[in-house]
């Protein structure tokens, strides 16, 4: 079924309607793309080119309010007493980034220690984040916290984290609906252990979690957390030599079940990963069973099944090592990494663009040029939808042909994968209902009815994080207005023509009842322009529509008399 953009309804109801990229080590500075296909990436460049220490690793890297900021540990070489914690950044706008400073060393009761592994996050409604280790070693080291409030140009005191707690150890934390924060983390000091520490407040206070692997299995640390949004939880990262990780949770992190490996590689090197707006999770390794090139990028749709995207390095005896990935508000992804150990490496990508092909028996395809993962878009219907996308960008009379193509591309972009979304959902939920015999009907159904819920609840969440992309893409090319201009064009005017309805109907409204009247429709405006079809998009409009009533009879007004009273004063208008 494709996303339907073409099905009409009437005055109350809505008219709606890989290849393998090997990146050039070396060099300085930027190092363009010349394309964002196939391959999705538009831009590789060094964080900086010369520095007042020669040794660096283990980078990561956050978005506060469109501005980048990236931080790492530097000095003589890792374990020495003067590695301190460096940072940079790159406000929105800019095509380079500021000059590295230290914003955090290792001194601790006049003796300076070594400093590891800085972790950037920004929490909702929160100051921005960074958590780093103080110690001679991984097996005694401690956590620190310091914050910023104003993106990363200043920074509070450090404290030292309670002790059992150490804050997340390589890779970052995830906010979860309820707003809990989860961080990933583990110890080496009595093997290699993974567990993970929760703070319900914003991170004033933590709780960690018994340690969740045997290290007489698998002895693993670094975890990074993807979100399959029903409550499932996974989590992927190092290990000593099994490869790649994972381990599943069903309660959002409280309890997780039995450690295993992806069938992955991993040479003991960090890994870090992350889930998409559009539902895919990216993970970004060292594909290989030893040494730390290539770098490479894979993705997949359920966390179980992985394919091969990119290989952003690939170069003998060299060390491309220590990934962080986040996905920004714009819907691009962002990667730094350690570029042997001299400098920090940044690499952006749009995932629209991202070609990918399957990963089999764990080996990274020679070739991927004859192979595809993915069925090419149909060709009609990206028609279809770029045409519709010409005429909701119509109006708005943008002069810039290439911000004009931009948008267009935006909003059949989001037809395209809002398709891909239902067409998934429909064929999850036909072979979760499944053929039923008469004796086991009865349970078979109820059974199916759980997973089909839940189905419906995974795909509400990769199309609300698809929507908050999109929103966010347009909101970066356009001013307020022409937004709003094509979110009507999406759902075809439906709220401006229904709230002049409801004037019409009701004269003498207040600008508070108004007010509520159309903050309703928006509500309904933003629902109905991800539904899978026009049937759906009017089932939105027609609930918030009985919402609005509700609220207007509490208000003590008679809508049947008032569209009695209406219709009468329209026939006579009509007769005079």
């Amino acid at each position: 079924m494709k996303h339907d953009v073409r099905s009409t309804w009437g005055t109350s109801a809505l008219l709606t309607a890989i290849s393998s990229c090997v990146l050039a080590s070396g060099g300085s500075g930027a190092e363009p793309a010349a394309t964002s296909e196939p391959n999705g990436v538009i831009l590789a460049e060094f964080i900086y080119e010369s520095a007042p220490f020669p040794s660096c690793h283990a980078s990561t890297i956050a978005e506060v309010d469109g501005d980048l900021v990236a931080a790492w540990f530097g000095g003589t070489r890792e374990r020495h007493p003067d590695v301190g914690i460096w940072l940079a950044r790159k406000p929105k706008g800019a095509d380079r980034w500021t000059t590295p400073v230290e914003v955090a060393n290792g001194v601790h009761e006049d003796e300076r220690y070594p400093t590891w592994n800085p972790v950037l996050f920004q929490p909702r409604g929160g100051p921005l984040m960074l958590f780093y280790k103080v110690g001679p070693t991984p097996r005694d080291w401690w956590g620190m916290v310091m914050t910023s409030s104003d993106g990363g140009q200043t920074w509070s005191e450090a404290k030292r984290l309670p002790e059992g707690i150490l804050g997340p150890v390589k890779n970052k934390p995830v906010q979860l609906p309820s707003g809990d924060i989860l961080s990933p983390t583990s110890t080496e000091h009595e093997g290699w252990r993974v567990h993970f520490e929760r703070s319900t407040d914003g991170g004033k206070t933590w709780k960690a979690t018994p340690p969740v692997n045997d290290p007489a299995v698998i002895r693993a640390i670094q975890p990074s957390i993807l979100q399959h949004g029903d409550g499932r939880l996974q989590a992927v990262g190092r290990t000593k030599s099994s490869g790649v990780f994972q381990i599943w949770s069903t309660d959002n992190g409280q309890t997780w079940g039995e450690m295993t490996t992806t069938g992955l590689p991993n040479p003991s090197a960090g890994t870090d990963a992350v889930t998409l707006a559009d539902g895919r999770h990216l993970l970004v390794y060292n594909h290989a069973p030893e040494g730390r090139s290539p770098l490479n990028v894979a993705v997949s749709s359920d966390g179980k099944t992985w394919n091969a995207a990119l290989v952003l390095e690939d170069q003998p005896e060299s060390e491309f090592s220590y990934p962080a990935v986040i996905q920004t508000s714009d819907g691009l992804i962002h990667i730094t990494y350690t570029w042997k150990r001299q400098r920090i490496k940044h690499v952006v990508i749009d995932p629209a663009h991202l070609k990918s092909v399957p990963i089999r028996e764990g080996r990274w395809p020679a070739d991927q040029a004859d192979e595809s993962a993915e069925e090419p878009p149909d060709a009609e219907y990206r028609t279809v939808v770029e045409g519709r996308a010409d005429k909701i960008l119509a109006p708005l009379a943008l002069a810039d042909d290439g911000q004009r193509k931009r948008v267009r591309d935006l909003i059949a972009d989001q037809y395209v994968a809002l398709s891909k979304l239902h067409d998934d959902r429909d064929a999850r939920v036909t072979a979760a209902k499944g053929p039923y015999g008469a004796e086991s009907r009865d349970a078979a159904m109820a059974e199916a009815k759980i997973t089909i819920a839940a189905i419906e609840q995974q795909i509400d969440f990769a199309a609300f994080r698809l929507h908050r992309t999109f929103t966010a893409r347009l909101a970066a090319e356009l001013s307020p207005d022409q937004v709003n201009q094509i979110k009507d064009g999406m759902t075809y005017g439906v709220v401006p023509i229904t709230f002049r309805r409801y004037q019409e109907l009701l004269p003498q409204l207040t600008e508070e009842q108004k007010a509520v009247v159309l903050a309703n429709l928006l509500e309904a405006r933003e629902y109905a322009m991800d539904a899978g079809s026009s049937e759906k998009k009017h089932w939105w409009f027609n609930k918030y529509k009985g919402r609005i009533n509700n609220y207007l009879s509490s208000e003590g007004y008679d809508l049947k008399q008032a569209e009695s009273q209406l219709s009468q004063s329209n026939k006579q208008d009509a007769n005079n």
